[in-house]
């Protein structure tokens, strides 16, 4: 599996998000920012992700994945002017 394809594969279970992925070899850096993690704990968060990329990791196309997942809300906070 390619980048463009986890990419793809993510922007169709998460509508209306900012989606970042970077693969090199087998180890994938995953951002995403949505509102589909409104009120869940940070492990709730990473196991919904995990759960669409699982079949990637058993098969050895990705082997490792550094994750970064935020609300809109935090992702627009972090963008706006200080």
């Amino acid at each position: 599996m390619n980048q463009n394809e986890i990419n793809n594969l993510l922007n169709s279970n998460f509508k209306n998000s900012v989606i970042k992925v970077t693969l090199k070899d087998s180890y994938c850096n995953i951002f995403i920012a949505s509102d589909q993690f409104k009120g869940l704990s940070k492990l709730k968060c990473q196991q919904l992700v995990y759960s669409y990329i699982s079949e990637q990791i058993a098969s050895g196309s990705i082997h490792a994945v550094d994750l970064k997942l935020i609300t809109l809300q935090e992702y627009r906070d972090e963008d706006s002017p200080k």
